[in-house]
């Protein structure tokens, strides 16, 4: 047994979601139980199972061992859930399997007919036989022809109940109104505005998108119409206690309906057929009700009862009063003699004749039962509107756990003050007189105006309590509190609670993910608008939010966009809600938390110094994986990594051309790392599955697996282990290492087989694996052992542990240990000097050891200090102890910023074929060993990467190239560092003494690498930069982002196949697919959009020297032309702009630093930085009339060299520049105001 895979793939495509979003309650583990998806031992096992994802994973294992029918009981039961989101997400499950495979019949059980139907269990009521048997019989005409009952009675006179039972037994036993069923709708007292809510509520339930659903009663009443014309046509509808008849004209949609009210409309009688209830129980129907409670099916001993009858006649036969009296399960004849006591007015000594009197007795003498604590909590339910009341809301107002909530919860409903409005118990409905009861003050002293208030205070203060007024921290499951607490802050006059609500886009979220809805959002923000406006504060804020969502609410895509993402797409970005939304989206996203992706414009360099070919997404998720190593040969690197990981495949792409040269795929599989061999013949992929770690291994070439042959004789096709290996040599490509719980086995490769050979163990019993990796350009392996602490102290029983550890060199062509070198775990500074003490202490601890295999340097770093020890004399036993000796042999290179990203990364110190590489925050190191020394570097600035353990670096020291791979923007970028200036090293001074060995603020003066001019550096000096997954072989130049009018616009200017042809294309909107395109016959320098301004400007840069071009300019001037394009229209007419000015000398560079339109004068302003040869720089203004071609320049000469230009401030009339000059003493800054003369 098991599920079929078709659905073993959608849940697993759907995993995150459901671990993240199913609320797995006791509850539902009980529905799970009755329903018979998981046995009673399971379901015990899920109740002790910790909440949340955990206990979602058990569940999970289970299911997929069940059969389909389980499945599609258990999408059955989320689509029951009270909660909308979980009802969508349990029919979205429900539509992707049914695309795979054939669902069942619409008879059998994937959907439930009855639709928000009241609860009637056998053992609460009775049937009215005749009553229902005549509407049934109105049912069976109304499904044939269509038409509409109204069914009235008076308070209390079992209307509800005996309409639901009707329409169960209409739907199960005469087979009405399928396949859409019966849809239940609670009106009652609703206001107008309630009314449009319940019908946009109901517009979702059939199906109806939220952004087709307008915001007027008449409207939704129209469309509703619409929709049951060509969708439900055979559905009935059931609007419950309809007090209102005027409403009548917004429910006339249904052509097929019962309306219960308590009273006959004359304006419904022309329209319905009217059947009215009995407002009494007979003596019979009420003896069968009282025998129900007591468990007894002879009702003939209570018929002789005569206490009995005259309770029955006290209570003048209301079915409500005499259902509360039963709940009391009365069984002793005095028990009986008091309650017709109880129920007799005491000066005319004969029953009442007011039913309200009556029933209020009735509920006054079931409370006193209670005891007082209950009674008292009980009371407190009186704080809520009339409907439906989640238990989890009851929980907190009784401040009870779920088993006791749901115990106190069944005791009410036994004594028949609450209902359950579903079968399984989440939710709980309170009758209309038990409200009123409630709400009426039991102290004489207070008004019952004054009750309400009192009780409201409690409602709100038992929530604060709960969630310290973190509101969006309560339950989606809990509907009421997200429907309903605004109203309640406001009944209360509670302004900074309000602002608290109101204010916090994680609580309108929460309520958006319940409600489903903005329209929900927007009757809050308007109750809080008219509060605040009738209490004369401040609405404005709320009033903009309201406003942004009427005139945007068409454009939400709640599949693809949270509350957080609509505002910041649609929100001006320099306002209070704006920069709110930028703050949450920047919050949640290191939290890792939100299902919208927050910022889908990606910015490109323009600078035509640092030219991307193209920049594309390796993959489809944020959970890629590359391999580590890549292999190179030339200048042709292959790449191995996943194609939207967990879900598709594995490729393998060569980067030069970004081609695919190989596809495996690995469906549904979790890869957590990749690694190729150094010939790329052979793939291996890690992958967890049942918290255990496991290599397969592939053959590209056969394109098949190969099997582990263990050192059993055992054949498996795949190893359990947290590491493998490839030999970095050709000579040796067949052999490999796996690294497992302490122990490093070797493997030979032979055909389509994987061969043991042998394995190395521990060289002690408190010896752990640190590290174990094939030297660089040999066959031989480094093993670093590290001395476990713990274990050693126990089995040394003293405090003594030696600062120790070890490193050996096994050499797999002679099969024997090579060598051993003995290090330092931990150095220490004593005195301005780095040592090595006997015994483990406290100080800078070995992070990384490496070993070239050309060279008998070890490169050593010690937490900040990077450095390495030379060879020694070797011993007969090929064994090197360097921790006596290790202050007078240590040669440090390299002092990294105490406050360093990369210091903790292991990635971030490698060495290959004799080039040690050190990355340092925003720059690599590129070190040359030479001679068994190090005595020279480079230097490349590469920027910083907010993730560096989601960061690889990658060289092929052949050609001077260095690879890094960003695992977050999931982009592969090469940099050549061959023509930058090499440095020199000069040792690392004397540490400066430090008592507690473990500050290293202090060292940071005493860098290592000598002080280099910026431009010396490389800045960004990649030569190409590509990603994976590439769908165009255009070389994109220029490029530019920007929101216009608060909408995405990307330009992308780029140079087609043949020489001198170049396409601009620009993309707008959020989805960035389609856009208009232009093409040109020459290479522009940088592109620009206006603010506001529906233009892009494409610069081109230009020196000219020809005397015949202008009279009023020298022989030697620059042109800057301007090119015009409309990205709205294609067919719009441009320009092409000149402008023209002179300089002394040619610039080395010049630099576009903003672009701004002046509206009321129809001018854009262009702001450019040149530097001159001689390292001047200066600021260029030039205005343009973009209607009539005036232009305007203006240049900012200082013949101070000045290191930098900085644009600070700019707007229609004013600039702000900063210009600062470096000295060997300190930074000088010189900040200029203009006033634009426009």
């Amino acid at each position: 047994m098991g599920l079929s895979q078709h659905i073993k793939n959608v849940i697993e495509d759907n995993r995150g979601r459901l671990c993240d979003d199913l609320p797995l309650s006791n509850d539902m583990s009980i529905d799970f139980l009755n329903e018979h998806i998981i046995n009673e031992e399971e379901e015990e096992e899920l109740r002790c199972c910790p909440k949340g994802k955990q206990r979602v994973h058990k569940f999970l294992k289970i299911l997929v061992t069940r059969s389909d029918d389980d499945f599609y009981k258990f999408c059955r039961i989320l689509m029951g859930h009270q909660t909308n989101a979980v009802k969508n997400f349990g029919q979205e499950l429900l539509d992707k399997v049914s695309k795979k495979c054939n669902q069942p019949n619409d008879d059998d059980i994937i959907t439930d007919p009855l639709h928000d139907i009241p609860a009637t269990p056998d053992s609460h009521y009775i049937v009215r036989h005749e009553f229902i048997n005549k509407i049934r019989d109105n049912l069976k005409q109304i499904e044939a022809n269509g038409g509409s009952i109204l069914v009235h009675g008076m308070a209390g006179s079992g209307k509800t109940i005996a309409v639901s039972q009707s329409v169960q037994s209409s739907v199960k036993n005469d087979g009405c109104f399928k396949p859409n069923g019966v849809y239940w709708i609670k009106i009652g007292n609703a206001s107008s505005d309630e009314l449009l809510e319940i019908l946009r509520s109901l517009c979702l339930k059939l199906g109806i998108k939220n952004k087709n659903i307008p915001h007027k009663i008449r409207e939704v009443a129209a469309i509703l119409e619409r929709f049951l014309l060509d969708n439900h046509g055979n559905t009935l509808f059931v609007f419950d206690d309809l007090w209102d008849p005027s409403y009548y004209q917004y429910i006339n949609f249904a052509k097929k309906k019962i309306i219960t009210s308590r009273s006959a409309h004359k304006d419904l009688e022309t329209s319905c057929q009217c059947i009215s209830i009995p407002d009494y129980f007979t003596v019979d129907e009420a003896m069968h009700l009282i025998a129900k409670y007591q468990h007894k099916e002879d009702i003939s001993v209570l018929h002789q009862n005569l206490r009995i009858k005259q309770v029955i006649q006290r209570c003048l036969g209301l079915p409500l009063a005499i259902a509360v009296i039963a709940g009391l399960k009365l069984t002793a004849a005095s028990q009986w003699e008091d309650i017709v006591n109880s129920l007799t007015d005491p000066d005319l000594d004969e029953r009442p004749t007011n039913y309200e009197n009556t029933l209020n007795k009735a509920f006054e003498l079931s409370i006193q039962q209670l005891d007082q604590e209950k009674q008292q909590l009980f009371r407190y339910l009186g704080a809520y509107k009339r409907g439906t009341i989640p238990k989890s809301s009851m929980m907190i107002i009784w401040k009870m756990n779920d088993v006791k909530a749901t115990s106190f919860a069944r005791n009410l409903c036994e004594r028949s003050l609450l209902k359950m409005n579903d079968t399984k118990g989440n939710c709980y409905v309170l009758h209309d007189l038990v409200i009123d009861y409630l709400q009426k003050s039991y102290d004489l002293k207070q008004s019952k105006e004054e009750n309400w208030i009192a009780l409201n205070k409690i409602f709100l203060s038992r929530y604060s309590d709960a969630y310290n007024r973190k509101w969006w921290l309560c339950p989606i499951c809990d509907t009421y509190f997200y429907q309903n607490i605004i109203y309640h802050v406001i009944k209360d006059g509670n302004q900074q609670m309000l602002h608290t609500l109101l204010n916090n886009f994680n609580w309108m979220t929460k309520k958006f993910d319940v409600c489903n809805a903005f329209y929900n959002i927007q009757l809050d923000l308007q109750a809080a608008i008219d509060f605040l406006t009738s209490k004369k504060y401040d609405a404005e804020p709320y009033l903009e939010i309201l406003k942004l969502m009427q005139q945007y609410e068409s454009y939400f895509d709640s599949r693809h966009m949270d509350l957080i993402q609509f505002f910041l797409y649609y929100a001006d970005h320099n306002s209070k809600i704006g920069i709110r939304a930028q703050d949450l989206a920047y919050e949640n996203i290191s939290n890792g938390n939100g299902r919208a992706l927050y910022w889908m414009i990606t910015s490109y360099s323009g600078m035509k110094n640092t030219p991307w070919n193209t920049s594309k997404m390796i993959g489809k998720n944020i959970s890629e994986v590359v391999s580590h190593p890549m292999h190179s040969n030339g200048d042709v690197l292959t790449i191995a990594a996943t194609n939207n990981n967990g879900y598709q495949d594995c490729k393998v792409r060569e980067h030069k051309s970004l081609a695919t040269i190989f596809e495996h795929s690995l469906p549904n599989i979790r890869v957590k790392e990749i690694t190729l061999s150094y010939n790329a013949r052979l793939l291996a992929y890690l992958q967890k599955t049942d918290s255990v770690d496991t290599w397969t291994v592939y053959d590209i070439q056969k394109e098949e697996l190969l099997n582990f042959i263990c050192e059993d004789g055992t054949k498996l096709q795949n190893i359990k282990s947290k590491e493998l290996k490839f030999c970095p040599i050709y000579s040796a490509e067949t052999s490999m290492i796996t690294v497992h719980r302490g122990t490093v086995t070797i493997w030979n490769i032979v055909d389509n087989e994987i061969n043991y050979r042998n394995k190395i163990l521990p060289p002690e019993a408190n010896y752990n694996i640190q590290n174990c990796e094939f030297i660089d350009c040999s066959s031989k392996i480094l093993i670093w052992w590290k001395i476990n602490v713990q274990d050693y102290a126990k089995a040394a029983d003293d405090d003594f542990c030696p600062n120790r550890c070890k490193i050996d060199v096994w050499d797999l062509n002679h099969w024997s240990k090579y060598q051993s070198f003995f290090l330092p775990q931990y150095i220490t500074n004593q005195k301005g000097k780095l040592i090595a003490r006997r015994q483990l202490t406290t100080g800078y601890m070995l992070n990384n050891a490496y070993l070239d295999g050309n060279h008998p340097l070890i490169f050593l770093r010690f937490w900040t200090i990077v450095g390495y020890l030379p060879p020694l004399t070797n011993d007969t036993t090929g064994q090197f102890h360097y921790i006596d000796k290790f202050e007078s042999l240590f040669q440090s290179i390299y002092l990294y910023d105490e406050y360093s990203n990369m210091i903790l990364n292991t990635k971030s110190l490698m060495i290959k074929k004799q080039i040690l590489i050190l990355w340092d925050n925003d720059r690599v190191h590129i070190f040359n060993v030479e001679n068994d020394s190090v005595d020279s570097y480079y230097t490349i600035l590469v920027g910083y990467y907010t993730f560096p353990e989601r960061t690889y670096l990658f060289t092929v020291p052949e050609n001077h190239t260095l690879f890094i791979y960003d695992g977050i923007q999931s982009c592969i970028k090469s940099y050549n560092w061959q023509e930058t200036s090499k440095k020199r090293i000069k040792s690392l001074p004397i540490l400066a003494a430090n008592e507690d060995n473990s500050d290293l603020a202090s060292l940071w003066d005493m860098i290592s690498l000598e002080s280099c001019d910026e431009d010396d550096v490389t800045d960004y000096d990649y030569y190409s930069s590509r990603t994976l997954n590439c769908k165009t072989q255009d070389n994109i130049l220029l490029s530019y982002c920007a929101f216009i009018n608060n909408t995405p616009v990307v330009a992308e200017f780029s140079q087609k196949d043949t020489e001198n042809s170049f396409i601009l294309q620009i993309k707008q909107d959020s989805s960035l697919y389609d856009g208009i395109m232009y093409d040109f016959d020459e290479e522009y320098d940088d592109c620009i959009i206006a603010e506001n301004l529906e233009f892009i400007f494409m610069i081109l840069y230009d020196w000219c020297d020809e005397t015949s071009c202008t009279a009023n300019l020298s022989s030697q001037h620059f042109h800057i032309q301007v090119s015009q394009r409309h990205y709205l229209e294609s067919n719009h007419p441009y320009n092409d702009r000149l402008i023209k000015f002179n300089l002394t000398q040619i610039p080395k560079e010049i630099l576009l630093l903003e672009c701004r339109y002046q509206k009321l004068k129809k001018i854009v302003i262009f702001i450019f930085k040149v530097e001159l040869l001689d390292r001047r720089k200066l600021v260029v203004i030039a205005t343009i009339n973009y209607l009539t071609g005036d232009k305007e320049i203006y240049i900012d000469e200082d013949p101070i060299i000045y290191q930098d230009i900085l644009l600070k401030y700019l707007d229609d009339y004013n600039l702000v520049t900063s210009y600062l000059q470096y000295s060997n003493d300190n930074t000088k800054c010189v900040v200029k105001a203009m006033r634009l003369s426009i």
